[in-house]
């Protein structure tokens, strides 16, 4: 209880330094933020674009893989499903 009454009387009495560092918190949650949703778009971006410039005409997904495309959603092409093709 005491370190609780010495953090917020410290907080009321530095009341510049204390808005200078909130506000800083929040202006670093903005920027990651933004950064956080160009990094998913790009992610995005470059799994669309590679599927469809170095695929070929036909390509082969495994199911499920159209609605949440991932790099790592791969399967493995056994020889029979080889011959089927």
């Amino acid at each position: 209880m005491l370190t609780l009454r010495l953090a917020f009387r410290n907080l009321l009495r530095h009341k510049s330094r204390s808005l200078l560092c909130a506000l800083s918190m929040m202006g670093a949650y903005v920027l990651f933020s933004i950064s956080l949703g160009f990094s998913d778009g790009s992610y995005g971006s470059l799994i669309r674009m590679l599927t469809d410039t170095h695929s070929g005409h036909v390509q082969i997904h495994s199911q499920g893989y159209l609605e949440r495309p991932s790099l790592f959603r791969n399967f493995i092409l056994y020889p029979a499903l080889k011959n089927q093709l």
